[in-house]
């Protein structure tokens, strides 16, 4: 069957022609601009000033700091840590922008004449409430009850949710309930979907062509399923279509920026991946053609990240995804900091296992294209590159601190050392733009030094990729794969906030590594306090006590103000207060429950606008306030 005639079968219209009542969800400013000739431009430019500041500062090691001190090179080596993810960083977008391509429009099916869809709800004894709500708002979806069927999969084997199932929703006729009686114990969420096909496959009317897939905490629009639909409709070669995952628990003092890694990867590199024709799918929420699953053999079990490696394999065979900026589903985010480096945990180590999968044959034994295989393990050393530079720097860096002066100081502010910090200078300016451009394509959602943000959960990562099981499940795919889901939290963050605060504060220093960055912030801010009292002259045994601009800034820049370094020291110091901060004062969060109200047209639990806006509030660091004085003082000083 030609496009044509897949586009004729249904009565599909934009967005702008939809049905009176149905939200607007482009979300927030309109549609994503990752178009705009300043992405190319100021990472371009950003690449070329790195690359010659660092040329600069390796060649005139010897007129900037004393390269006798072996603090000063392993100065330099902190830089290069730092540097190298930013630079593959921006060749990863060039290489994936596109001025021209794919431009995916709004749309909505119409009518009462639709497919029929298996929607598969993942349980994992999360809570019955949190599943109940799900399945309540998934029964008053915009869409006739006998064209879609819900399925819950609980893996929990719970019979409080199996007689909640059928007591409060037998009269609907289209909610059942499964379970492969298992305990989550083989192939986590993957391995449940699966027995889901399998499910829907021995009903008496056979499994239905399309399929939906919803987290357990992932509550859908109403117009779900008519928005998402018709990009699977118009062209029988895609296999599926997903949104960005939203969070409607978002707090107002949201200290450990549990948003960030979406909103960079979904608003910013998914929509450009889609433009070339390789969107890749989260998990949390999507829809599917199940001829396509089928033939890859169903949802691969290599990986506990089996939404994109599923992606990766339906590719691999000839199937299309699609990725739609549409904001028709919202979940919860970790609610402590215990369960958000668990998260964080998660995807460490799914990044991981997916490393091995990126070259696997498909079943007609034939190999992805090279173009294809070169992009996942791009974004997979992009990804994991920062786990290592990040560790190793957080422990480097306050050696270096402690250590302190790195020998006689500069030689001189002439040139050539004039001109490694005027790079250096030229090199922040650089950054800025570049995280400028990319932070407005989000309406100011991310951090203009980005890259400087969640630096402290680098050590939690690389040891969730370098423990055993880890290494096992890395190495031996097909073993069994136990994992806590990231909303499996959701009773024992109960549990935690419910401690005292003492047996919170002895929890977090003694299991999560908090004593670890505590150790980190004091270090850095004792040793800053140190140096400056020392270049000061406020100690007794200065033998310099020269008292000049250009005097001052030379024996500050020998020892914590080289401009690089500036950056770097306090930026891991702030990153290391951020889970003692929210390990001793825990940000407030209301009740998942306060933040549900009745929809207006369907009295289904939906999350309130208010709820939502935590999602786009706009970030604001005064980190970065304070670098911009700092280098504009270290200017002013070079320049007049």
């Amino acid at each position: 069957m030609g496009q044509d005639a897949v586009n004729s079968d249904w009565d599909i219209q934009p967005q702008s022609r939809q049905v009176e009542g149905m939200e607007k969800t482009r979300g927030e400013g309109g549609r994503i601009h990752v178009e705009s000739a300043w992405i190319p431009a100021t990472a371009i430019f950003s690449l070329l000033v790195s690359i010659m500041y660092l040329s600069s500062r390796i060649l005139n090691l010897n007129n900037t700091l004393d390269p006798r001190s072996n603090s000063q090179w392993t100065l330099l080596v902190v830089e290069l840590l730092a540097t190298v993810p930013r630079l593959l960083e921006y060749i990863h977008i060039l290489s994936i922008w596109r001025r021209s391509g794919i431009e995916r429009p709004s749309l909505v099916l119409c009518g009462t004449h639709v497919p029929r869809v298996d929607i598969f709800i993942a349980y994992c004894g999360e809570g019955t409430d949190l599943v109940l709500d799900t399945v309540k708002a998934t029964c008053a979806l915009d869409y006739p009850d006998t064209s879609f069927r819900i399925i819950v999969l609980d893996d929990s084997s719970s019979e409080d949710l199996a007689s909640a199932i059928s007591t409060q929703f037998q009269s609907r006729g289209n909610v059942y309930y499964t379970t492969r009686g298992e305990k989550i114990s083989t192939h986590s969420k993957a391995g449940n979907l699966n027995w889901g096909l399998r499910y829907t496959a021995l009903q008496q009317d056979g499994p239905s062509e399309f399929l939906a897939v919803l987290d357990v905490d992932m509550i859908p629009t109403p117009g779900w399923l008519r928005i998402l639909l018709p990009h699977l409709l118009q062209n029988e070669h895609t296999a599926m279509v997903s949104p960005p995952q939203n969070y409607y628990n978002v707090p107002r003092d949201d200290r450990y920026d549990e948003g960030l890694f979406f909103v960079r990867h979904q608003e910013v590199v998914t929509p450009l991946l889609d433009r070339s024709g390789n969107a890749m799918c989260t998990g949390t929420g999507f829809v599917a053609r199940r001829e396509a699953i089928d033939s890859i053999g169903g949802f691969p079990t290599q990986s506990v990240a089996e939404g994109v490696l599923t992606s990766w394999k339906l590719k691999a065979a000839g199937w299309q995804g699609v990725y739609v900026p549409e904001r028709v589903q919202w979940g919860l985010g970790p609610q402590t900091i215990q369960s958000y480096i668990r998260q964080c945990e998660k995807t460490a180590v799914g990044a991981a296992s997916l490393n091995e999968q990126a070259m696997q044959r498909t079943e007609k034994g034939t190999r992805a294209p090279l173009s294809q295989t070169i992009a996942p393990k791009l974004i997979l050393l992009l990804y994991t590159l920062p786990f290592w530079t990040g560790t190793l720097n957080m422990l480097v860096i306050p050696y270096v601190l402690l250590v302190g002066g790195f020998g006689s100081g500069f030689t001189s502010l002439l040139h050539p050392a004039r001109t490694t910090l005027i790079l250096s200078v030229i090199d922040f300016v650089s950054q800025c733009g570049y995280g400028s451009t990319i932070s407005s394509v989000v309406q100011g959602r991310l951090y203009v030094m980005n890259h400087l943000a969640s630096l402290w959960t680098a050590p939690h990562q690389l040891l969730a990729l370098v423990s055993p099981p880890a290494l096992l499940r890395r190495f031996k795919p097909a073993q069994r794969q136990q994992y806590v889901p990231t909303n499996k939290a959701s009773e024992a963050e109960s549990r935690q906030i419910a401690k005292t605060w003492l047996s919170r504060v002895r929890d977090g220093f003694s299991k999560d590594l908090i004593l670890v960055h505590g150790t980190v912030f004091s270090v850095c801010i004792l040793s800053a306090v140190f140096w400056t009292t020392h270049i000061l002259n406020l100690n007794q045994g200065m033998e310099d006590r020269s008292s000049t601009p250009t005097a001052v800034l030379s024996r500050f820049l020998s020892t914590i103000g080289w401009p690089p370094f500036f950056v770097l020291w306090t930026a891991y110091a702030a990153n290391a207060w951020t889970p003692v901060s929210c390990l001793l004062f825990p940000p407030a969060r209301p009740p998942r429950e306060h933040l549900l109200i009745p929809h207006p047209d369907t009295g289904a639990p939906c999350p309130s606008q208010e709820a939502k806006q935590g999602w786009f509030r706009r970030k604001r660091g005064a980190h970065f306030y304070l670098l911009v004085a700092y280098h504009a003082v270290v200017a002013a000083l070079l320049f007049f």
